[in-house]
């Protein structure tokens, strides 16, 4: 008797949808999923209508909620999924749609960019799915990592655990693209502090990490605060750290 297939969905709140274009990237790797799962929503693939009652195994959502309208969508496939994903870091902290909150404030920006329909339509407290409703899983990243996404439904649908190793960007920095660290060379870069699972490919491209994925567990922040501060004004450290709202997370880990 076959193995009952996964009912997976993809599915958006307000985002660039750019996360999903991640796994349609990965081409024939990501069809073959179709021998573990039943790939029943997923926009890129296939306009379709989703019934009510509609019930998934796993719900991966991307995108954060910055619509009043997105928090009741959220909440519904929430009672209809067994484990609900944050995929992609707008779904974990807010990313991109979380920096409304500084230089203009996030009432003043919303006016600024929507000056007609933001009173009535926008969630103004948007910094992650979590916020509105229990997530089970997060695959972070700015996109989302289309293999590390792939890893997840492989093992859910062999019954494994899925865990990220808190392994810093350093590591797979020195270890796969073995290029020369940008914090000796006297410039920017958070990778000693953020997550690893992205290959490193920011540094490998000479650009510094940002920390799209969201900082390690046991990230040493004063150390990191030193380092940036030998290189720029404290005002230029805030800068980066507003990014992709690692700022916030600092405070709440102080």
């Amino acid at each position: 008797m076959a193995k009952k297939k996964l009912k997976v969905g993809f599915f958006s709140v307000t985002s660039c949808e750019g996360c999903q274009f991640a796994l349609l990237d990965l081409g024939e790797e990501f069809l073959e999923l179709a021998d573990l799962v039943d790939l029943t929503k997923m926009r890129l693939i296939e306009e379709s209508e989703m019934g009510p009652k509609e019930k998934f195994d796993v719900a991966f959502v991307e995108g954060s909620q910055l619509l009043k309208e997105n928090i009741k969508d959220l909440k519904d496939l929430r009672k209809r999924s067994k484990y609900l994903v944050a995929m992609g870091t707008c779904a974990h902290t807010g990313g991109i749609y979380a920096l409304k909150k500084y230089n203009l404030g996030k009432n003043k920006a919303m006016a600024h960019v929507y000056p007609e329909t933001h009173k009535k339509n926008f969630n103004y407290l948007a910094e992650g799915l979590s916020q509105d409703v229990e997530i089970d899983y997060i695959l972070p990243g700015c996109p989302a990592v289309g293999k590390e996404v792939v890893r997840f439904i492989r093992e859910m649908a062999a019954g494994k655990k899925f865990e990220i190793p808190q392994r810093p960007v350093c590591y797979e920095c020195q270890l796969y693209q073995k290029v020369e660290c940008l914090l000796q060379k006297g410039e920017p870069c958070l990778g000693p502090i953020s997550l690893g699972g992205c290959d490193a490919v920011c540094p490998a491209a000479g650009m510094a990490c940002e920390a799209c994925r969201g900082p390690l567990e046991d990230a040493n922040w004063p150390n990191m605060a030193k380092a940036l501060q030998k290189i720029m004004p404290q005002k230029d450290v805030d800068e980066i750290l507003e990014i992709f709202h690692v700022k916030e997370i600092t405070k709440k880990k102080k």
